[in-house]
């Protein structure tokens, strides 16, 4: 399971080493997953775990948000916001998490998104944090890990699945996975 946060969340999935997107093209999508109620209303993952709440809270404090963009690789200039966005977007992830992992049993869950390292290793430091208090009595325990690609993710992904589709007719030859 993969999610990835950019200006909004999303993610994918990946059984048996190949991206499983449904019939409708959407599986994986992560942003619209329910991770509480704000009164009457459910509240999404998109809600709170995506750089554009993180831009409205520099915006709010007074701070250019503009770094996020223009210095992906350096956000020491971001100040006490990105505080309290890791401390929500943590919360938020776990939640999330747990309801992906209800529904198939991955071993690991990948966490990336278009920050710094350090920043993406404290999300994960935080979440696996939350993780640990909750209660996922049925749910197997899962590893959180960081992913590697980071801003390129999207374009990587992008450019690989016209290959995976031309080139990869069976995946199954390629990792061993088939009968064949």
């Amino acid at each position: 399971c993969y999610f990835f946060i950019g200006f909004f969340i999303g993610g994918g999935l990946a059984l048996d080493h190949n991206v499983f997107t449904g019939i409708r093209q959407s599986a994986g999508g992560m942003g619209p997953i329910a991770v509480g109620r704000e009164g009457s209303r459910i509240v999404q993952l998109l809600d709170h775990a995506s750089l554009a709440q993180l831009e409205d809270a520099l915006q709010t404090e007074g701070t250019d948000p503009s770094v996020l963009w223009t210095s992906p690789e350096d956000w020491s200039a971001v100040g006490p916001a990105v505080e309290r966005w890791i401390a929500e977007t943590a919360d938020h992830l776990a939640v999330a998490m747990i309801s992906v992992c209800c529904v198939i049993d991955f071993e690991t869950v990948v966490l990336d998104g278009a920050f710094p390292d350090a920043i993406g290793g404290r999300i994960v430091a935080a979440t696996q944090e939350r993780l640990s208090h909750h209660d996922i009595a049925g749910v197997r325990p899962f590893r959180v890990v960081q992913g590697q690609v980071g801003s390129a993710a999207r374009v990587v992904g992008a450019a690989s699945l016209p290959l995976q589709a031309r080139y990869l007719v069976d995946p199954s030859v390629l990792f061993g996975t088939g009968a064949g």
